[in-house]
């Protein structure tokens, strides 16, 4: 004994630090190496990629990008160069309401204000109604628009869909 380095139970040179590397761990518990976990991720990685090629799973990856990538193509616009334009005016709609007897009876006035899409061909796509006023006055609104027809929207000379709003009036005469 007598060295620095010796440990005091090993009895020779060298050996603490071969047993600190032991101490408390069992051989079959031993994690891999890291650059081992690194091969193994890369190679499932791998296989992975070359099963997606091989199979019409790649195919129906890339359909579905691209059927994305047109549904983001069609924009909906707020505000176009040339807004749509309603064929005949608003009287074109208040002329195909129908005033709802429940609403006649109850007195019921105001305004149903609906929005919808007006598509490059001019017609009412998704229509809602944003506040309505009840007594079937809200169905008789949605019922009128959807049998409207606008002029197209224009963005740069071609026709683009146009997010649109539009008050529609009850009053009892």
């Amino acid at each position: 004994m007598g060295h620095d380095n010796e440990h005091p139970d090993s009895g020779h040179y060298g050996a603490s630090l071969h047993e600190s590397n032991r101490a408390g761990r069992n051989d079959s518990s031993r994690e891999p190496a890291r650059p081992v976990k690194a091969v193994m991720a890369l190679a499932l990685g791998l296989f992975v990629v070359s099963i997606m090629y091989s199979s019409d799973i790649f195919d129906d990856l890339i359909t579905r990008f691209h059927t994305e990538t047109e549904i983001e193509a069609k924009e909906v616009f707020l505000v176009a160069e040339i807004m749509p334009g309603l064929i005949g005016g608003l009287s074109s709609i208040q002329e195909k309401i129908r005033y709802p007897e429940t609403a006649k009876e109850a007195g019921i006035e105001g305004r149903v204000f609906l929005q919808f899409i007006v598509d490059e061909n001019g017609s009412v796509v998704d229509p809602i109604v944003v506040r309505g006023i009840g007594y079937g006055c809200d169905e008789a609104a949605l019922e009128a628009l959807k049998t409207a027809r606008f002029t197209p929207g224009m963005q740069s000379g071609k026709p683009v869909q146009v997010k649109m709003s539009l008050p529609v009036v009850f009053r009892l005469r």
